[in-house]
């Protein structure tokens, strides 16, 4: 999983590895996610969705929560950059969330003109 260079390093640094899940991905805490949406305000980065995870013992696992965001077809990416961050910001507020650190969010990126979840 690439995360896009709008992201600071301090927020890079905070990503929660799931590699005990067998995947590349990583995840971030509620607060973490929307400061990465502020960072990425203005930028050309959609976020595509995400799911959501919950602690459980020392590892997090999946909870089969989830949100996506689809882009309309004659919808400009710069749109869809920005639409996309406000549904994910919505959802994750929104989301039942203790902010104790039992809860995580694996965010799905597009950059300009990547494929859907693939930026190279």
């Amino acid at each position: 999983m690439k995360i896009p260079s709008e992201i600071s390093p301090t927020l890079q640094s905070k990503a929660i590895e799931l590699s005990h899940l067998h995947v590349t991905e990583v995840a971030w805490s509620r607060k973490d996610v929307i400061e990465i949406i502020r960072q990425l305000k203005g930028s050309k980065v959609g976020i595509l969705g995400g799911d959501v995870l919950r602690k459980s013992g020392d590892n997090f696992k999946y909870e089969y929560s989830n949100w996506h965001v689809d882009r309309k077809s004659n919808e400009t990416t710069e749109a869809y950059a920005e639409r996309s961050l406000e549904e994910t910001e919505s959802y994750v507020r929104n989301f039942p969330d203790p902010d104790n650190g039992s809860v995580a969010y694996v965010l799905v990126f597009e950059e300009g003109n990547c494929q859907p979840g693939r930026c190279t």
